[in-house]
C-alpha cells in the first residue's frame, strides 16, 4: 500500500455530498499523510486510496471516486511525476474536465508534456513558505463546495469562536482516533450526530480550559510556533479533562465499579485524578498535549496572555456573545 510505515491521517470520505480527490505517490505518505490530516481538519470532506475497500477492483474503485469527486488535487513531487498512477489520475482529471489544484511539495522540474497540461492549473508552492502563509493560501485557493472550512477571515467575528469549537471538535476526533489506532475510522462528516455533539461539548469545554488556564487562542502569525505545555499545564488540563470525563459519565448513569461493565454503565475510572493509575493520567495528558500543533496546522495559535497580553482573541467574541444574549 504505502511505502512508509505511517499510520493513516484520517477516514477517506465515502458519502455522497461534494468531496476532493487527493492523487499522490505512496512513497510520499510521510510528506503528503500530514497534508491530508490539515485538509481534513480545516473541514473539507476528501477521499483518497486508503479508502479502498479490499474487495474492489484497484482501478475501478480510483476511477469511481475520482469520476465521482468535485475537486481534484495532487501532491507533485519527484516521485509523484515518476509514477505512473499519479500521471494516470492526472491524465483522467484533465480529460473530465475536474477542477484542478496542484500542491508542490518540493522543487520538481515537470516533464515538458506534463509542464503543458499543468500550465494554466491553480497552484500553490508549499516549498516556498512557511507554514501560516501556506495555511492562509489554501484557505483563500480551496473552494468551500466540498466542505464546510472553519475560514474566520470570511466570517462575521460573533462566528469564529464557533468555527474553532468545531475546528477543535476534529482535532479531537482525529487525535482519538489516532490514539486507539481505530482499526475502522471514521470520517468526520460520517459521524453519528450523538458522538458528534460528544466531540462539540467536549470542544467548548476544553476551550473553557484553555482559557481559564491563561491562554488565548487566534489566527496564527508567521513565526508563531506550536507551543508546548509545561508539564504543570499539562497536568491541569489533564485533571479537568478528566473531571470533564466523569461528569458526562455521571450525567449518562455511569457509576464505579472494580470491573467495566459497559451494559451496567460501571467503570473503574470513576474516581478523583489523584486516585488513577499512573497510565491512565499519561492517558488523559496525551488527550490534550497535541492540540497546539493540531490547531497550528489550521492557521491558529494557543498563546499565553502573559507573552501576548495585546493581541486579540476568539474568546473576547464568545464572551460578547453571551452578554449580547443577556447570559
Amino acid at each position: 500500500m504505502v511505502g512508509v510505515n505511517i499510520d493513516l491521517p484520517c477516514a477517506a470520505y465515502t458519502g455522497d455530498e461534494p468531496f476532493a480527490f487527493i492523487s499522490y505517490a505512496h512513497l510520499d505518505a510521510e510528506a503528503v499523510y500530514p497534508e491530508i490530516q490539515r485538509l481534513d481538519l480545516m473541514g473539507y470532506r476528501i477521499w483518497y486510496d486508503e479508502g479502498i475497500d479490499p474487495g474492489n477492483e484497484w482501478p475501478e474503485e480510483v476511477a469511481s471516486a475520482l469520476k465521482r469527486s468535485t475537486q481534484f488535487i495532487v501532491f507533485v513531487t519527484q516521485r509523484a511525476i515518476d509514477s505512473r498512477n499519479v500521471r494516470n489520475e492526472i491524465n483522467y482529471a484533465l480529460k473530465l474536465d475536474k477542477p484542478f489544484f496542484a500542491i508542490h511539495l518540493d522543487e520538481t522540474e515537470l516533464p515538458p508534456g506534463m509542464d503543458l497540461q499543468m500550465s494554466s492549473i491553480q497552484a500553490i508552492l508549499k516549498w516556498r513558505m512557511n507554514e501560516q502563509t501556506y495555511v492562509r493560501n489554501l484557505e483563500r485557493a480551496l473552494p468551500r463546495n466540498f466542505g464546510q472550512p472553519a475560514r474566520s477571515s470570511a466570517l462575521e467575528k460573533t462566528s469564529s469562536y464557533d468555527q474553532l469549537v468545531d475546528l477543535f471538535a476534529r482535532t479531537i476526533h482525529i487525535e482519538q482516533q489516532s490514539r486507539m489506532r481505530a482499526a475502522d475510522p471514521v470520517n468526520w462528516f460520517q459521524l453519528d450526530s450523538g458522538v458528534k455533539h460528544q466531540l462539540l461539548t467536549q470542544s467548548r469545554l476544553l476551550l473553557s480550559m484553555l482559557h481559564v488556564a491563561g491562554f488565548n487562542v487566534n489566527r496564527a502569525e508567521d513565526a508563531d510556533p506550536a507551543i508546548v505545555f509545561g508539564r504543570d499545564i499539562l497536568d491541569l488540563l489533564a485533571r479537568m479533562e478528566h473531571d470533564r470525563w466523569c461528569r458526562e459519565r455521571v450525567d449518562d448513569g455511569w457509576r464505579h465499579g472494580s470491573q467495566r461493565d459497559n451494559d451496567k454503565r460501571i467503570h473503574p475510572m470513576l474516581v478523583p485524578w489523584t486516585d488513577m493509575p499512573d497510565d491512565m493520567k499519561e492517558y488523559d495528558r496525551d488527550s490534550v498535549r497535541h492540540l497546539p500543533e493540531f490547531l497550528l496546522k489550521s492557521g491558529y495559535a494557543i498563546s499565553s496572555i502573559y507573552e501576548h497580553p495585546d493581541r486579540g482573541t476568539v474568546f473576547q467574541f464568545a464572551n460578547n456573545r453571551m452578554d449580547s444574549d443577556g447570559k
